[in-house]
């Protein structure tokens, strides 16, 4: 097994919650897990459906009674780790 360290700057989370997704021009809200979370970004597994991602779109984890602006930083397969938009 890899010994890996890590990198980011400040402390995360591990959760596995629902989440929406909205991705702007688009109609339709997708559903994803919340996989972790910091106070700068976080990690979600989406759907199958969602093939591509942009850059920027919205996250709620409530219903979209508050939501986020998020800005994709990576991507493997269904994973994505966001930066939330401040």
């Amino acid at each position: 097994m890899l010994n890996r360290q890590e990198r980011r700057s400040v402390e995360r989370a591990w959760r596995d919650q629902g989440a929406l997704v909205a991705i702007h021009g688009l109609r339709a809200i997708y559903s994803c897990r919340l996989r972790d979370l910091s106070i700068k970004g976080a990690g979600l597994q989406l759907p199958n459906e969602v093939v591509l991602v942009p850059i920027h779109f919205r996250i709620s984890l409530d219903g979209f009674h508050h939501g986020s602006e998020c800005r994709l930083i990576w991507r493997h397969l269904g994973f994505v780790g966001i930066e939330f938009r401040l």
